[in-house]
């Protein structure tokens, strides 16, 4: 018995634990951040809350659920159709990230204010719920996303957001399909500065700008379906609604609504009733295009209304048919004559004045009727103005017509009054009436532009009725002068039938633009002519009027008639013509008879009372005269100075042959007087002219002008030894020595050959000398020992090895030594290098024969090249590459000579024929670089650039992409990598020292001279075959030597004129490049 007593303290023990905590509080005091872990949460309401978070952790239902319990839940926490109907306690879920609580009967959410800062709730649906307001929103502390609070019982306006939820709330949601929330106002979303999910669907909500400067993305949620209400008692009150930009948008009109502006207007609604009325207008809202659509509910209550209105009405007058309208805001029954227009509106047109009672009868037959309507028409005047002329425009032309008009009317309006002008008696409103009058005043007309038209007038009265009427005649208005031509001062010779003939008339011509000129003759009117005497000398001034029969008169008609001698001045001129002609020098016959008829010239001049008869004959006779004097006008002839051919060299006289003869003087000695311009240079070829000149007593001159053409002499034989020799050079084993002298000896026969001002006896003498040194050589099979040496050539076996490889290496020896002298010893070298040469043969024990060098070449692939440079014989070898390649012969041929560059800074460009050449061949762009028209001569050219030149010259293909490439900093996909390419795959590039990446090639960096020679020389293996030594002070590296050393030796490389520096690692310029490209290739 004892042990189950105290079973049972233990029980009562332990579950007086679990019911009583060790701290309790009231429910609406639970703070979440200050009650301690162990703290039992206290529910509200029906306590459904409590049973689901068991549910969640897995317990009992109503078991007690501490601070800590709460806290261990997390994620999303659904209790979706629960029945819950208090949130309290809800505010210790801390760690649930998403509370759905939708389809319950929740009438408060203060509980969300309740949650720590600190919480990691971000989404909230309490949707399909009974809350009734949002007061709690600005209370929530927490950084909520996401608020679903559709289809409550909200009113009012959405409040200004907690400082949490302005900077986080993203969604947000009241819209409602079952007529829950009536949310009308949303001025305060701006403050949501993170939203961009706003649904507010079917609520009252009639202004939406609010939106317009927020995130929010519309949906079909947004702003759809509002229902809103309004109370009116007028049939046109303002809209309620308000677009994103503030405007108001137009309702969807029907029978009974319109749009009026910003108003709506009600269509026959007298009395009491409601209306609904749709909405719908497009928006854009941050790019999204969605619906504003809505109803708005109109409980109106509307007084009857009716106004008449006139057309035209009293006291203003009118000639139209008066129509009346009667506005009214029911339906009527329409009196006899009225006729309905529209929906309350209904006409009637008064023809004349009447006046007109009736009441209205209504359809609607509540509406009690009204007292009787008056209307009264009494402004109709239909009758037009009378128009009548108490003095009309005359028949007959006048300097000015008057005219008096009267109009008669009984309600005149006197500023209507308007005449104008017609071209026809028919006066109607395409006239144009620009000039008032007065009635019965009299109008003067006197514009002349206006003739031939009748004068229109028209008169209106104050009703509008107008009246028009032209005159019986047209216009005639003549206020012109007449006008005489022809006056002009008249000056006769004594005697003359013009004087005799003459009349004041005469040369006249009279004008008028009404009178013919025989009626203005009759009316010309003159004074100080009388007493006109045509055969005595003397002047009359006449002086005359002349006016038409329109009284327009010209005065002041004024001119002088002369009476004068006859004028000799052209027998003067005959007689000084005659004096000149018989006094000239060439006159040999009829002199004395030209200085009779002079005489009696002379006594013509001198007659007061000559006659133009007596002057005419006169001139008559001298002329004669002058006919039969004669002249010596024949220059002498010259023969013998035909165009003549003479040789370079040859005796020529500009005299022998030539003669000269007059056909009055005869025969004429010609002396070198007679020679004026002599330009024969007898030691030069060309053509030439001499000028002869001959004169004969008279004056009379002969100049001839002569050619002579000086010729080149023939050079046939010198040329057939010249191809001798060549022939001998070509094909016989010749020493070196004998090689040497033989193509001295046709050089100089060549330089006569091309000189073509050389003389007969230069020609022959170096012909024979061509000629003896051919038939002097010794072609014995024992070469001579004084022959040319060819130095260090491991290809050609002399015997002489060892002693060569001894001067090698002292010449190697000497080279260290010669690298630290400054320019006077690079002179010193140039005397070392000609002493080299002269001492050849005697410092070659076995010299080699030219013919057994080539075919030592030729096995190895090469040639032998002999030329003549700067005046020396030069002997070097050549590999045989590139002989089918086209750009060769064309860079150095001459078919170029005619093209011409065109780049914009030619000037600059130094080297100009080698630019030439390679632009030709399109080795260079025509167009510059870049296509700018420049050539940019002092530009650098990078290794890349340079390499792809080079090996176009030399004709190679450099399309082809390459797969892989050993240069690392070279991109697969450039034009470089197709250049790279082909120079690594020959061997002629070999890039540069490897580094932690591999080996660069460096092909953007530009090329330096020495750089560019190496591999131009190493293009074609060009090697001297004579000991040889450059001058250069500057040289880096020992490969340097044997590049510039050649170069020196073929005369491309001129140390004297750089101070004896190479200057191996400075930039080659694009100008330089050309010049070393071209001479090089000019060596193959």
């Amino acid at each position: 018995m004892k042990k189950v007593f105290i079973f049972f303290i233990m029980i009562i023990f332990l579950t007086g634990n679990l019911s009583l905590p060790q701290n309790t509080y009231a429910a609406t005091n639970q703070n979440v951040e200050t009650v301690a872990n162990n703290y039992v949460i206290q529910f509200g309401g029906n306590r459904k809350l409590q049973e689901l978070i068991n549910l969640r952790l897995g317990r009992p239902a109503n078991t007690n659920i501490t601070k800590a319990d709460a806290a261990s839940i997390t994620g999303t926490f659904t209790i979706t159709q629960k029945g819950v109907d208090d949130l309290e306690g809800i505010q210790f879920l801390v760690n649930v990230n998403i509370l759905d609580a939708r389809s319950n009967n929740i009438s408060d959410a203060t509980p969300l204010t309740k949650f720590p800062a600190t919480a990691k709730l971000v989404e909230v649906r309490l949707n399909l719920n009974k809350i009734t307001s949002l007061d709690f929103i600005p209370q929530i502390n927490l950084p909520l996303k996401k608020l679903n609070l559709s289809h409550n019982l909200l009113t009012g306006s959405i409040p200004n957001p907690s400082t949490a939820l302005a900077s986080s709330l993203e969604e947000f949601y009241i819209d409602t399909n079952l007529g829950g929330n009536k949310i009308e106002n949303i001025s305060n979303i701006v403050n949501y500065t993170q939203l961009k999910r706003f649904g507010f669907g079917e609520n009252k909500v009639a202004d939406i700008s609010p939106l317009k400067n927020t995130r929010i993305i519309p949906d079909d949620y947004t702003f759809g379906g509002q229902r809103l209400s309004l109370t009116v008692n007028s049939d046109n009150f303002l809209s309620p609604l308000k677009n994103l930009d503030g405007a108001t948008p137009q309702i969807i009109e029907t029978a009974t609504v319109k749009n009026d502006g910003n108003k709506i207007k009600l269509l026959k609604k007298a009395g009491t009733g409601t209306e609904t009325i749709n909405y719908s207008y497009l928006q854009t809202l941050n790019g999204v295009t969605k619906n504003a659509t809505g109803t708005i509910l109109v409980n109106y209550t509307i007084p009857l209304a009716y106004e008449f209105t006139y057309s035209s009405q009293s006291p203003a007058l009118t000639k139209e048919s008066v129509k009346v309208t009667l506005k009214i805001n029911a339906e009527i029954n329409p009196p006899a004559g009225w006729t309905k227009k529209a929906d309350g509106v209904y006409e009637k047109t008064f023809a004349q004045n009447a006046t007109e009672n009736f009441q209205f009868s209504f359809v609607d037959a509540t509406i009690p009727a009204t007292p009787n309507a008056t209307i009264i028409v009494n402004n109709i005047d239909k009758t037009s103005p009378t128009i009548d002329f108490l003095q009309d425009v005359p028949t007959n032309y006048k300097k000015q017509h008057t005219v008096k008009i009267k109009v008669s009317d009984d309600n005149p309006d006197t500023n209507s009054y308007y005449y104008g002008f017609s071209d026809s008696n028919t006066c109607d409103a395409s006239v144009t009436y620009s000039n008032s009058f007065v009635s019965e005043s009299e109008i003067t007309l006197n514009d002349s532009s206006k003739n031939g038209k009748y004068l229109c007038v028209t008169a209106k009265d104050s009703a509008g009725n107008i009246s028009y009427k032209s005159s019986t005649n047209p216009i005639k208005i003549d206020n012109v002068a007449p006008t005489v031509s022809g006056v002009s001062e008249k000056i006769f010779v004594v005697g003359s039938s013009e004087a005799q003939n003459y009349t004041l008339t005469s040369g006249l011509t009279f004008s008028d633009n009404v009178d013919n000129a025989t009626t203005l003759a009759s009316l010309f009117q003159c004074n100080g002519f009388s007493g006109y005497n045509p055969n005595a000398v003397g002047i009359y001034t006449v002086t005359c009027s002349l006016k038409d029969s329109s009284e327009n008169e010209v005065t002041g008609i004024t001119w002088n008639v002369k009476i004068v001698q006859a004028d000799k001045t052209a027998l003067r001129d005959a007689v000084n013509t005659a004096t000149t002609a018989k006094n000239h020098p060439k006159v040999y016959e009829g002199k004395a008879e030209v200085e009779r008829v002079i005489t009696q010239a002379n006594t013509v001049l001198n007659d007061t009372n000559a006659t133009t008869s007596d002057i005419t004959q006169a001139i008559s006779n001298l002329n004669q005269a002058i006919s039969r004097l004669r002249r010596d006008e024949t220059a002498p002839e010259i023969y013998g100075v035909s165009e003549k051919e003479i040789f370079v060299g040859d005796d020529f006289s500009p005299l022998a042959g030539v003669t000269a003869t007059d056909n009055i003087d005869g025969k004429i000695i010609l002396t070198v007087n007679h020679i004026t311009e002599n330009t024969v240079k007898i030691d030069k070829t060309g053509e030439y002219k001499i000028k002869y000149e001959v004169s004969d007593s008279k004056g009379n001159k002969t100049i001839i002008e002569r050619k002579i053409i000086v010729k080149e002499n023939d050079k046939a034989e010198l040329k057939k030894e010249i191809e001798k020799a060549e022939e001998k050079l070509k094909n016989s084993q010749l020493s070196l020595e004998d090689a040497k002298k033989l193509q001295e000896e046709i050089k100089k026969a060549k330089d006569i050959l091309n000189n073509v001002n050389a003389k007969k006896d230069e020609i022959e003498k170096v012909t024979k000398s061509l000629n003896k040194f051919l038939g002097g050589i010794n072609y014995g099979s024992s070469p001579n020992r004084n022959g040319m040496k060819v130095a260090n050539d491991s290809r050609v076996k002399t015997g002489n090895e060892v002693e060569e490889n001894n001067t090698s290496k002292q010449e190697n020896t000497q080279k260290t030594k010669e690298e630290k002298v400054e320019t006077k010893q690079g002179k010193e070298t140039k005397q070392e290098n000609e002493k080299v040469q002269e001492n050849n043969n005697e410092n070659n024990k076995e010299p080699l024969l030219l013919e057994e060098l080539k075919k030592k070449l030729e096995e190895q692939g090469k040639e032998l090249k002999v030329k003549e440079i700067n005046g020396t014989t030069k002997i070097y070898s050549t590999s045989k590459k590139y002989s089918n390649c086209e750009m060769i012969p064309n860079i150095i041929g001459d078919y170029n000579k005619d093209y011409k560059i065109n780049f914009k800074d030619q000037e600059n460009i130094k080297n100009q024929d080698e630019v030439q050449r390679l632009t030709k061949v399109k080795i260079l762009n025509e167009k510059g670089v870049n296509n700018t028209e420049l050539f940019e001569g002092t530009r650098g050219i990078t290794r890349a650039e340079f390499l792809a030149i080079v090996l176009q010259v030399h004709c190679y293909d450099v399309s082809k992409k390459p797969e892989i490439l050993p240069f690392y900093d070279v991109d697969l996909k450039s034009w470089q990598a197709r250049v790279v390419k082909v120079g690594s795959e020959i061997g002629l590039i070999q890039g540069y020292e490897r580094d932690s990446r591999g080996i660069p090639f460096r092909p953007d960096v530009e090329i330096s001279k020495i750089e560019a020679f190496g591999i131009m020389m190493k293009m074609k293996e060009i090697e001297k075959m004579e000991s040889y030594k450059d001058r250069y002070i500057d040289k880096k590296a020992d490969w340097q030597e044997k590049p510039l050393s050649t170069g020196e030796y073929l005369g491309i490389l001129k140390p004297e004129q750089t101070d004896f520096r190479f200057n191996p690692d400075s930039h080659l310029t694009r100008d330089e490049m050309v010049k070393l490209i071209v001479d090089i290739v000019r060596l193959y």
